[in-house]
């Protein structure tokens, strides 16, 4: 009988070492778990950001290609003024502007690239303001979307030390527009 109260006496307070042992486990997985929600929600911010961005970016290249378009068929016509379709040195404006495929792209990347700087600047502005870094690209390709890959500075909920400069990338891609469908290849600007 002394063996079995030997036995049962060795067994008390198993309970408390497992909590106490446990106890640093419990904490780091919850602080591994709250990190991993708080990249999620840098992620998030990310691709909010990316959204607002490309939406900003489409809208300002919606207006610069309408401009651009009108100013060069104006300029077509002008030179038109008094000749008929089928006179000597008429030239159709629609085209002599996107008559090929190598037209309609050279039309887009020339307004990509006299606007670049103000596309940059614009977009940026946008996404600081939906909470991104002043850091990212916007991609124009040819399936007629502007995507924007804005970044957003990552605050870990331990270590801060070590993650200083640490940034969670995310994207957004804007609406269709088929004068993008133009591109041959893929432009790209980093603002």
């Amino acid at each position: 009988m002394s063996l079995i109260n030997k036995v049962h006496n060795l067994k008390k307070g198993n309970v408390t070492t497992l909590w106490l042992g446990g106890l640093p486990i419990f904490i780091l997985i919850f602080l591994f778990t709250g990190n991993l929600v708080m990249v999620w929600l840098s992620h998030s911010n990310s691709q909010m950001a990316g959204d607002s961005g490309s939406l900003a970016a489409t809208k300002k290249l919606d207006q610069w290609v309408k401009s651009e378009y009108n100013s060069r068929m104006q300029a077509i016509i002008r030179q038109n003024e008094g000749k008929l379709p089928g006179d000597p040195g008429y030239r159709d404006p629609y085209f002599t502007l996107f008559g090929t495929d190598e037209k309609k792209d050279a039309f887009i990347r020339g307004v990509i690239q006299k606007h670049k700087g103000d596309l940059a600047s614009y977009t940026r502005k946008y996404v600081k303001k939906s909470g991104g870094d002043s850091k990212g690209v916007i991609i124009f390709s040819p399936d007629g979307r502007a995507q924007v890959r804005a970044q957003t500075k990552f605050v870990p909920l331990v270590f801060e030390e070590y993650f200083d400069v640490l940034y969670v990338k995310g994207g957004g891609v804007g609406p269709k527009r088929d004068y993008l469908t133009w591109l041959f290849k893929k432009e790209r600007i980093e603002y």
